[in-house]
């Protein structure tokens, strides 16, 4: 009933990753902590609107209480 459009990056390259949200509208994004670490960690974080996104999912590690 509903669908999906999955975008898989062959490399982890948090600008090329932030790009894709922007251009794609993307408004899942399942990854790694490191992934999220990298992305709030990015000086020109600020330069991208993401604001389609809505959800946020990890696993197979434990988030920090400063991350959640």
């Amino acid at each position: 009933m509903r669908g999906c459009t999955i975008l898989p990056m062959q490399v982890f390259d948090v600008e090329a990753i932030l790009r894709v949200i922007v251009s794609e509208s993307v408004s899942v994004l399942p990854g790694p902590l490191t992934l999220y670490q990298s992305i709030l960690a990015t000086p020109e974080l600020d330069n991208y609107d993401l604001s389609s996104l809505r959800v946020a999912v990890t696993g197979a590690a434990a988030i920090p209480v400063i991350l959640e």
